[in-house]
């Protein structure tokens, strides 16, 4: 069970930065709102945009994480 917890709190600190991140709160994180508050994101960005809209959102992170 202890690595479901440590999932958990990973993913609620993600959750927390993401939100910080967006400035806009429109719920999706453009490149500048990414290299202002989460710049691992923002170096990935590319990669992380999986339908190439422009827009990073919580879900993409996920998945580009592993899927959880």
């Amino acid at each position: 069970a202890a690595p479901d917890v440590a999932a958990d709190a990973e993913q609620q600190k993600l959750e927390q930065a993401f939100k910080a991140a967006d400035k806009n709160g429109d719920g999706k994180l453009s490149l500048a709102e990414a290299k202002d508050g989460m710049p691992r994101v923002a170096k990935n960005f590319g990669r992380i945009d999986a339908n190439k809209d422009g827009f990073v959102t919580l879900d993409e992170i996920n998945a580009a994480r592993g899927g959880r």
